[in-house]
């Protein structure tokens, strides 16, 4: 049964994405700085090299699609950027995913003076950010999920910083699952919408499924450590090929196609695990 109320929590939604991106920015320098503390080298460099993997990822996104040339743009501090040739530098700066947060709080607080409804702010400030907050949540949460596991597993002591970290990341991705979920069904209008309800079944099923399938493969990991980069790169691998079968038409030249497909192949690794997980119990 649809619920007819559902629209008035989209831009408590909208703004709640971007509040826990930031939160995971602070986890992450928390969990650096305090796996430098315990002297955790190699582990502190893995971690920087995923959150930079994954900043420089998004800012690419995100400049492409600002990029675009019939995009409209609907925010003051986005339209001061690109007249003032700001734009490539705020990427650079990696800073690109905080000016579309920037945007979303604008656009929400204009819609709240101008009493504009809900729905014009869920269709046109959120969809940009939310596809590229879940892009962040399987490039950098879901890797860092495992990297966290697997430091608990080696360790001698539970370390605060790291259970944080783990239902933070985790607490991060179910959430963007379901905010991408949210806004893809503002789209379909014949679709039944989402309320409370149904929103929490959906978190809590997105956090303890993604959370079981990060254990096994944290075990696997801890296990057989030499296997794991074999095992994602053979996967990922059939997974953009897979992508390339579907003949996906989502960005505007070859290259950026060929870079949404490699990273939905990583969406679908997780996918994939689901699926396995379901299958075998």
């Amino acid at each position: 049964m649809e619920e007819s109320n559902c629209f008035c929590y989209l831009p408590f939604f909208s703004l709640l994405s971007p509040l826990l991106f930031i939160i995971d920015v602070v986890l992450d320098l928390w969990a650096v700085v305090s796996l430098y503390e315990e002297q955790k080298y190699f582990s502190v460099g893995l971690l920087v090299f995923l959150l930079l993997t994954s900043s420089v990822l998004l800012q690419i996104f995100s400049w492409m699609w600002y990029s675009d040339s019939s995009k409209i743009l609907e925010t003051k501090v986005e339209r001061f950027i690109i007249k003032h040739g700001l734009l490539t530098l705020v990427h650079i700066l990696q800073l690109g995913v905080f000016l579309r947060i920037l945007a979303v709080v604008e656009i929400s607080i204009r819609s709240f003076k101008q009493k504009t409804p809900p729905q014009e702010v869920a269709v046109n400030s959120t969809p940009d950010l939310i596809v590229l907050l879940l892009f962040k949540a399987f490039s950098e949460s879901a890797p860092q999920l495992i990297l966290m596991m697997v430091l608990i597993m080696q360790m001698q002591e539970l370390y605060l910083f790291t259970v944080i970290k783990i239902a933070g990341s985790l607490s991060c991705m179910a959430f963007s699952v379901l905010s991408f979920h949210r806004s893809m069904r503002a789209f379909v209008p014949e679709k039944l919408k989402m309320g409370w309800s149904s929103s929490i079944i959906y978190f809590l099923w997105n956090l303890f499924l993604i959370g079981t399938r990060v254990v096994c493969v944290s075990l696997f990991a801890s296990v057989l450590s030499c296997y794991i980069t074999a095992h994602f790169l053979s996967l990922w691998t059939l997974l953009v090929l897979w992508a390339w079968w579907q003949k996906t038409d989502f960005m505007d030249t070859k290259a950026g196609e060929w870079l949404y497909r490699a990273t939905v192949g990583l969406l679908w690794i997780m996918v994939v695990e689901e699926i396995c997980g379901i299958s075998s119990s």
